[in-house]
């Protein structure tokens, strides 16, 4: 995971990934676990099943325990993918260390070629990432 310093000690977690990979239910459970009370609807991000495109579909930026989680917009949603590249720079430009993973999915049993490729595209645009971790989500058994 990328750690990006600042001297104001904030942390971030950005997760990235293509709609439908999980990111906002993954972030919810994380910021749940490291909450000491039940989060409420709007302190957590829209997330569920969507058709034919992605729930989110602007930077999202929650605070829990003094971590700033941020949820991102897929890039393989064609209609939306400028503005999910806008929210990902805009995410990498806050003050402080980060912790970026992208979420993926496999199609049977091989990473999909849009999750190779929205990773491509991000490492390529936001240089400053030289570490970072990826998270296999919804595996069958």
């Amino acid at each position: 995971m990328v750690r990006m310093q600042a001297s104001n000690g904030k942390r971030h977690i950005l997760f990235a990934g293509n709609p439908g990979s999980g990111k906002s239910t993954l972030l919810n459970c994380l910021m749940s676990s490291r909450s000491s009370r039940s989060l409420g609807k709007n302190e957590k991000f829209k997330s569920g099943p969507s058709i034919a495109t992605g729930l989110t579909f602007k930077l999202g930026k929650k605070t829990v325990n003094g971590v700033t989680y941020m949820d991102t917009p897929g890039l393989d949603d064609i209609d939306k993918r400028k503005q999910a590249a806008e929210a990902i720079t805009e995410a990498l430009k806050q003050d402080g260390s980060y912790q970026v993973v992208f979420v993926v999915t496999l199609e049977s049993g091989r990473v999909k070629p849009a999750d190779v490729t929205t990773i491509q595209l991000i490492l390529k645009s936001a240089e400053q990432i030289t570490h970072y971790g990826i998270i296999f989500n919804k595996l069958s058994k």
